[in-house]
């Protein structure tokens, strides 16, 4: 068991937040529309069509992260994250993946994209991307949980 101090520990120096956690010196927000695995492997990027990473935390950035302070050992986006627009579909996005590079890198965390719906309940909720448009996940769609 871990306690939710170490949790949240956790997801703070994964984020980058404040950079005293020493974890990552930066992190980046990818999109998989396939399930990652805990080994890294299993992530499916969107390739070309202006698909890109979206740095979401830098070392000594603590008001510029996208991600709140964790709770209980879960993190949320608490403001829109904005991808690239594409010049072509991504298919079907069902997971956010976090990474301590832009390009490669390791797999820091990995979780459904989803929202919440009217009884306050967090279900994940796969995007179905549309050539020419910018994907935007809105506050809450990118949760990272540590069990």
């Amino acid at each position: 068991m871990l306690s939710n101090y170490t949790k949240n520990y956790m997801l703070r120096g994964m984020l980058a937040k404040g950079g005293q956690y020493g974890m990552a010196t930066r992190a980046f927000l990818a999109l998989s529309t396939t399930t990652p695995q805990p080994n890294g492997q299993g992530v499916t990027e969107p390739q070309g069509n202006g698909y890109k990473r979206v740095q979401v935390g830098y070392y000594d950035d603590t008001a510029g992260s996208a991600f709140s302070n964790p709770e209980d050992g879960t993190i949320t986006n608490s403001r829109e994250i904005h991808f690239n627009e594409s010049t072509g579909a991504w298919g079907t996005v069902a997971y956010a993946c976090l990474f301590d590079a832009e390009t490669n890198g390791n797999l820091l965390a990995a979780g459904e994209i989803g929202e919440y719906d009217e009884g306050e309940e967090w279900q994940p909720k796969p995007i179905e991307t549309q050539p020419n448009r910018v994907l935007v996940l809105k506050e809450g769609a990118v949760k990272f949980v540590i069990e």
